[in-house]
């Protein structure tokens, strides 16, 4: 059975800084799958990707429209339960999901490099 690597959530912006039509904000760790309960949508299988509506779990209003995607551990980039957010990409958007996200108990900004050290405990683990 595979080790946990972190024992909080990390999230960050995966896609390139600045202005984009499309932002990808990725959550990993233990806590991962809460995302669904967060936003109050259902996680779609492993490794597939399903379009669901972002709600703001506060006040219910509506965030935006999403892509979602799903890596059960042991496989992501991580090694840990992976969640990807595809969102668009205007600034107002991802501040707002970034601080639902640090608003939650256990989760946590990553680190610069943190995603990537994952990956590479997770290859020496293997």
């Amino acid at each position: 059975m595979y080790n946990t690597i972190n024992s909080k959530t990390i999230y960050a912006l995966s896609s390139a800084p600045g202005k984009s039509g499309i932002a990808v904000i990725r959550v990993s760790g233990p806590e991962a799958k809460k995302i669904g309960n967060l936003f109050n949508i259902d996680l779609p299988d492993p490794k597939k990707v399903q379009i669901a509506k972002l709600v703001h779990p506060h006040n219910g209003d509506f965030i935006d429209k999403a892509l979602i995607t799903f890596f059960k551990s042991p496989n992501s980039f991580t090694g840990e339960n992976m969640v990807e957010l595809s969102i668009h990409g205007g600034k107002a958007i991802k501040d707002l999901i970034f601080s639902i996200l640090a608003a939650e108990e256990n989760f946590s900004y990553a680190d610069p490099g943190e995603f990537t050290r994952g990956f590479f405990l997770k290859v020496n683990f293997c």
